[in-house]
């Protein structure tokens, strides 16, 4: 082989090596921008759905090069007044401390109200005394309207507080409207288990001495319906005695026979027995008429 031809061997050797360089520079800097366009679309996203204020002005197709620098200047400023203000608090927190004053150690823990005790149900009603219901115990309610009371009955022996989604099964009940009249507090004084029920396995443990449960607990009202409450400023005894003054924290007040309220933790703890479970609600057939 010529000298010449040597040289154009690896001159042509060089031109594909530079080539095969060249199409490997492209296809890295094609993968690059793919790359890129993929985030590039991804931050769009966030900033057109994202709720913070101003990102969608930034990203928006249809704002000048001037909005979006404005909208780009005040999202940069907000973030870092937050920052800012987020550093100065917790620097404010770590500097501040709680001070705890003892106003005195000489204070007699038999002055010390003792705790309220409350106990409801498991369900609101007895269903034996609401399937016993007549219309004389229901005043203002036609007979033919008892299944719709006895349905409306059935809601309120399971819902409670934050579960108004059961109050859904209402819709059902056409005659609803007829029921606007209804005192749905008395109704279920008249169905509920009475304290006598409640407390059948025992008497309570009170003033070092056994006693009557019913003779201590009160009809009281919670976010659970009825229920049946021991020391509470709250029941419907205590309300009725003070009327807007009951629940007042340090306030002590007499019972009509001397007694003093809330009772204080000179006496003896309370115990109490546990209560029988309730009957389940009966199944409504269509054809069920009671009373």
């Amino acid at each position: 082989m010529s000298y010449s031809g040597k040289t154009l061997s690896s001159v042509s050797k060089r031109v594909e090596h530079i080539r095969f360089r060249n199409k490997a520079t492209q296809h890295d800097r094609s993968n690059a921008e793919r790359r890129a366009n993929v985030w590039k679309k991804i931050l769009d996203d966030v900033c057109d759905q994202c709720s913070l204020h101003g990102l969608n002005h930034i990203v928006g197709k249809n704002r000048s090069a001037g909005e979006k620098a404005f909208w780009s200047v005040t999202v940069i400023c907000a973030m870092l007044f937050a920052t800012y203000a987020i550093v100065e608090s917790w620097k404010t927190y770590k500097k501040s401390t709680i001070d705890t004053v003892v106003e005195t150690t000489f204070f007699s823990y038999a002055d010390i109200a003792f705790p309220m005790v409350v106990i409801c149900d498991s369900s609101r009603v007895d269903w034996e005394r609401v399937m016993q219901l007549t219309a004389k115990d229901v005043p203002g309610i036609k007979p033919s309207l008892l299944p719709a009371v006895r349905k409306l009955l059935k809601t309120f022996s399971v819902v409670s507080y934050g579960d108004f989604d059961e109050f859904d099964e209402l819709k059902n009940i056409t005659e609803l409207p007829k029921l606007i009249g209804l005192n749905l507090t008395e109704l279920l004084v008249k169905v509920m288990r009475p304290c006598e029920e409640v407390f059948s396995h025992g008497g309570c443990w009170w003033n070092f001495k056994m006693v009557n449960c019913c003779d201590v607990f009160e009809l009281q009202r919670t976010e659970f319906g009825l229920c049946h409450s021991f020391n509470s400023d709250f029941s419907e005894y205590s309300r009725a005695r003070l009327g807007a003054d009951s629940g007042l924290i340090g306030a002590f007040w007499r019972t009509e026979s001397g007694e003093l309220r809330p009772r204080r933790t000179g006496d003896n703890g309370c115990t109490y027995q546990q209560c029988p479970r309730s009957r389940s609600p009966p199944k409504w057939t269509p054809n069920h008429r009671h009373g």
